[in-house]
């Protein structure tokens, strides 16, 4: 009752806090002001939007498969593998940003890579990818349903000096966000956990994409600095 009526208090003063830390221990959640709006991002659940993993931590449950996992199939994608899913959520996302980037380039969206199992992630860990660029079997992201590869999983260098490429991921800088998406590794090994990876792309929702984009902030980064555990 103390926490509201202090919450109330600052609404009804019309006083602005801006990302203001609250723990909610018995839930795993974390709280955060932006406004006189409390946003709660669950970082714990492995359905969760904002499911959290790094080469650290892991999904909850090794053998995870997200439940609305839909093929990629629409007109203005490319599925390379031609039997890629992910969850209805990030579909009903990508959708709406290959539209925009066909009407933009005249090109569809290729996806080299979408939910990937544990046991998929494990064959191309025991094909020898370092654990720098290739995450373990159950602490990927491409887990949650939620990560797409796009063009061509290569190297920095390579979509800074490919022209096209480059032009694309620009395109993406400037337009993830109302979509949803995130670049989660952006500033290498000693932040990210991972090398930079221009074609890995993470839904987590509109409002903290954008956020995200406002702080300059890599989702590696917000987690850090939110996560009370």
């Amino acid at each position: 009752m103390i926490v509201w009526s202090i919450v109330l208090f600052f609404y009804s003063c019309n006083i602005w806090i801006d990302e203001k830390i609250v723990l909610v221990p018995e839930i795993k959640k974390v709280s955060i002001w932006s406004g006189s709006i409390i946003e709660k991002y669950d970082f714990e659940k492995d359905t969760s939007i904002t499911k959290y993993v790094d080469n650290k931590i892991s999904f909850n449950d090794k053998n995870y498969i997200p439940e609305t996992l839909l093929q990629l199939k629409w007109e203005y994608l490319i599925d390379t593998k031609n039997n890629q899913k992910v969850r209805k959520i990030t579909l009903e996302n990508i959708n709406k940003l290959s539209e925009n980037f066909y009407n933009t380039f005249w090109e569809k969206l290729k996806i080299i890579s979408a939910y990937r199992s544990y046991n998929y992630q494990k064959g191309i860990k025991d094909r020898g990818c370092s654990d720098a660029f290739c995450a373990k079997a159950w602490f990927s992201e491409h887990q949650s349903g939620l990560a797409i590869d796009l063009w061509e999983a290569t190297n920095e260098d390579r979509f800074k000096d490919d022209e096209e490429l480059k032009t694309y991921f620009d395109w993406m800088k400037d337009n993830w966000n109302k979509y949803g998406f995130t670049n989660t590794y952006q500033k290498w090994v000693e932040i990210d956990w991972y090398e930079v990876e221009p074609w890995h792309w993470r839904y987590v929702w509109i409002k903290l994409a954008t956020s995200l984009k406002k702080q300059k902030l890599t989702f590696v980064e917000f987690y850090y600095k939110n996560n009370f555990k």
